[in-house]
């Protein structure tokens, strides 16, 4: 097993714990964005160019929805 499946696999398995015991999709993004960030720089010497842009993309995707969770949030405790 190569560095990009092993990082593959323990995102997976951690999707698949979030999954079962995070009940808020809110939570549930904020840790997936965590561990996408996390892996990125433990292992971001490791993964092929094609494989960063497409984690890049997703780290992005996962921000904004972070940032409008944020404002969300925000929103509520101003009411």
């Amino acid at each position: 097993m190569d560095v990009e499946e092993l990082i593959v696999l323990s995102i997976a398995i951690f999707i698949i714990l979030c999954f079962i015991f995070v009940e808020s999709t809110e939570v549930f993004l904020v840790l997936l964005l965590l561990c996408l960030l996390a892996s990125f720089e433990l292992a971001g010497f490791f993964i092929p160019k094609e494989a960063k842009s497409v984690l890049k993309s997703m780290i992005y995707l996962l921000l904004i929805a972070f940032i409008f969770i944020v404002v969300k949030k925000a929103l509520e405790v101003l009411k």
